[in-house]
């Protein structure tokens, strides 16, 4: 009987066993690694921002009286997928949504702090026409998103500050309105309250000195049309 039969089956399970944890510690190392940013990352994201900056800055310089003439009408076909029409006042917007995703795929990396801003700041198509459900839509979206993502973000302040004054507003006039038309009906009062809750909840996390009288207003609104 040869001397090593009983040691060959136990070394190659320990042999078989090693590997396998160094495979598995490898691959949880090369994940790490390629979720840590580097200079380069950072280098793309800007110059991916930058894209969507000139974009929109290029859509700004255009005067609507040229839109229909050469070459603008080449520029805007060529960049249909990217920017969106805004009927009310005949102008094109980039997407938000291009700087959304941007923001999101570069998360971890400081630029997309102020990517998730420009998102933020951004003007979207169409008008609510002084509906409060639709204003406070649109705020959920921007600031409040802004926010859900960047609660001590570089602009969180900055945020706050805009959401104090929108929401001031509103309070102010919640027993009589005259510069939007309240909901109505059982389903609109409950879409209030849930975006009121979902400002609430997102406030929470925002230090802020001003938070609690933003907080104090959106009470103020909800209890108006509860």
């Amino acid at each position: 009987m040869n001397p090593n039969s009983e040691f060959l089956p136990k070394f190659y399970r320990c042999f078989l066993s090693a590997a396998m944890l160094f495979l598995v510690l490898a691959v949880a190392a090369a994940g790490s690694l390629a979720q840590t940013p580097g200079k380069a990352d950072e280098a793309k994201a800007k110059a991916e921002f930058k894209q969507l900056l000139e974009l929109k800055n290029k859509l700004e310089s255009i005067p609507r009286e040229d839109y229909e003439k050469q070459p603008n009408r080449r520029f805007f076909k060529a960049n249909e997928s990217k920017i969106v029409y805004h009927e009310p006042g005949a102008m094109y917007y980039v997407r938000s949504e291009l700087f959304w995703d941007l923001e999101k795929k570069y998360r971890g990396l400081p630029v997309a702090d102020d990517i998730a801003w420009e998102a933020a700041q951004n003007p979207l198509p169409g008008e609510c026409e002084g509906y409060l459900n639709c204003g406070l839509y649109v705020t959920r979206i921007t600031l409040g998103e802004y926010l859900s993502r960047y609660p001590d973000g570089r602009h969180s302040a900055a945020a706050v500050l805009q959401l104090k004054e929108n929401f001031a507003s509103i309070a102010d006039e919640a027993k009589s309105p005259a510069s939007y038309t309240p909901p109505e009906d059982t389903s609109e009062k409950a879409e209030v309250a849930k975006l009121l809750g979902e400002f609430e909840a997102i406030l929470q996390k925002v230090e802020h000195p001003d938070r609690e009288t933003v907080l104090a207003d959106i009470k103020r609104i909800a209890e108006a049309f509860k």
